[in-house]
This record gives structure tokens, C-alpha cells and sequence, in this order.
């Protein structure tokens, strides 16, 4: 998905970021903030967002920097699909008595890279009836379909050592996007999806997307921060939407704190995210710790 870029088309990329934010409308409503609870649960699977930016040995045996930070899962499968350069892995946690399926993002965290990751105009109905006519990004489907069957089968053998535990599904950036697709299949194909947490998840399809997400009672927490530039492609002049509910994190430190708040379920609160005119896309990176730190330990 990678093509040979000039300085000109970045900065045309980053301008339209900026543009975009004044094509905006949506719903306001006032952000409330969220219990010492959620702010544990986000930060938990950011840690799990995050390690699937790992080498897969050490996903594996959850030895990888970012693991290290997060409760220990038993991994049970790790997934690579060459196609598309999509990663992924499954593990279990009997302390938890939960599965957790987590997608890398864009693996060399380059921002022009995660942009042209999220081309528009490749709009995608692959749902059967009653969802025919839901609309979602091709590429980050693709994404789902070239890993699917790797998910799956760790899964499965995930619940084999983990019975009765629920399944909760995670990833950042273009990981998150997978994420929500990957939900939305699974639940589709009779397999009950407890949680879906996505960092940084950019717009997945159209309006859509959102109210077939709902109607299967997926509890969907979709977390921004700050300026982020991601969160606001593709935009909705396309058509586009995101899915709710927002968790909107204000602050420009390294970490969770007090400063997350719960936005309204319209999936578009101009209190939250979309509030910022002036876009930084260093806050990408920015969710669970600072991202770019693990990559000198090859995460």
C-alpha cells in the first residue's frame, strides 16, 4: 500500500488533514468525564494495542517491550498477512477470564504512510442482507479478510483454555480500523464480541457502519487524543462517520489520567476531538505511552 512520495505531496496530505476539519458538522454535546475504572480498562488495552507492534517471537512468548508493560497473556496465535502487511495476535487471560484479539497499525509509523493507508474513494458493501447496503473502507476490509482465518484459529484455541471467558478485540490506527471490521464479522458469523477498543481508529464506513455495530450490541469504546489527524480521515464530506462511543483523552502528557472524557453516542461530538482546528500528528502516537519509544527494542 506503500508508494514513492515527494516533500510536495506530504505536505498536500497534511493540508488536507487541515481542510478537512473545516468541512466538519456533526452533534455537539457536553463530555462527561470517566470513573478511575475506564481509565484503567483504556490503559490496559493500549498496552495490548500497542504490543502488536512487537516482533512476532516475542509476541509469542510475551516478552515484547510493550508487553512488558500490560497483564500477561497467553498467546495462542500470531498472524501475518504478507498482502496487505496487516499483523495480529490472540492470547488469553485466565486471570481476566478474557480473550483478547489485538491488529498492529501502520508498521513503520510513518504519518504520509498511515495517510495514504486511509486513500478515500474505495468505498466497499461486503455485508449480506439485512446489511447490504452498509458501506465500509475496502482497505481496512481487506485487512479483516487476510487475516481472518488466522484470528480464528486462535480463537479457538484460546476458548479451549479459557471456557466461558469473554472476547474482547483491540488495535491502533489502521489496527483499530481492522478491529472494528473484525468485530462486526465475528459477531455476524455467531461469535459474541464482548468489548471493541480502538486508539487513534480512523473512520471505518458510513453511518451505516455505525448502526449495524449497535444493533449487535458490541460495547464499543474508541479512544482519540488530542490533535490526533487520523481520527478525522476519512472525512465526512465522503460520506464517512465514525462509530461511537468517543473517549476523548485532552491531555498532552504520556499518560491516562483524569483528563478522558466520555463524548456523546453520536459517534461525531464536536466537544471531543473534532473540536481542534490546529491538527499535530506527533499526538498519533500518543495513547497508551508514546509509541515511537519501542521502536529500538523493534516494536
Amino acid at each position: 500500500m506503500h508508494i514513492t512520495r515527494t516533500h510536495t505531496t506530504q505536505t498536500l496530505l497534511l493540508t488536507t488533514i487541515i481542510a478537512v476539519v473545516l468541512l466538519a458538522g456533526g452533534v455537539g454535546g457536553k463530555p462527561l468525564k470517566v470513573s478511575q475504572a475506564t481509565r484503567s480498562l483504556l490503559t490496559r488495552y493500549g498496552a495490548y494495542a500497542y504490543s502488536a507492534y512487537c516482533p512476532s517471537t516475542k509476541i509469542s512468548n510475551w516478552k515484547c517491550y510493550w508487553c512488558e508493560s500490560s497483564l500477561h497473556l497467553n498467546v495462542t496465535k500470531v498472524v501475518y498477512a504478507a498482502s496487505t502487511d496487516n499483523q495480529a495476535f490472540v492470547g488469553y487471560s485466565t486471570l481476566k477470564k478474557e480473550i483478547v484479539v489485538s491488529f498492529r497499525g501502520t508498521a513503520d509509523l510513518s504519518i504520509p504512510n498511515i495517510l495514504q493507508d486511509l486513500r478515500v474513494g474505495v468505498s466497499f458493501r461486503p455485508f449480506r442482507a439485512p446489511y447490504q447496503k452498509v458501506v465500509v473502507h475496502k482497505g481496512f476490509y481487506s485487512g479483516y479478510k487476510n487475516t481472518a482465518s488466522g484470528v480464528v484459529a486462535g480463537i479457538k484455541a484460546a476458548r479451549a483454555k479459557c471456557k466461558g471467558c469473554s472476547l474482547t478485540i483491540t488495535g491502533h490506527s489502521l489496527g483499530g480500523a481492522i478491529a472494528s471490521v473484525t468485530a462486526v464479522e465475528l459477531s455476524l458469523k455467531g461469535m459474541k464480541v464482548d468489548k471493541l477498543v480502538t486508539f487513534g481508529s480512523p473512520r471505518v464506513g458510513k453511518p451505516g457502519f455505525k448502526a449495524m455495530l449497535e444493533k449487535l450490541k458490541i460495547k464499543s469504546y474508541r479512544v482519540t487524543r488530542g490533535r490526533d489527524p487520523v481520527v478525522r480521515l476519512p472525512p465526512v464530506s465522503f460520506g464517512y462517520h465514525h462509530i461511537a462511543r468517543e473517549y476523548y483523552v485532552t491531555s498532552q502528557s504520556n499518560k491516562f489520567n483524569n483528563t478522558i472524557s466520555m463524548c456523546d453516542g453520536s459517534g461525531e461530538d464536536l466537544e471531543c476531538s473534532r473540536t481542534n482546528v490546529i491538527l499535530n500528528p506527533i499526538d498519533h502516537f500518543k495513547y497508551f505511552r508514546d509509541l515511537r519509544d519501542g521502536k529500538k527494542y523493534g516494536c
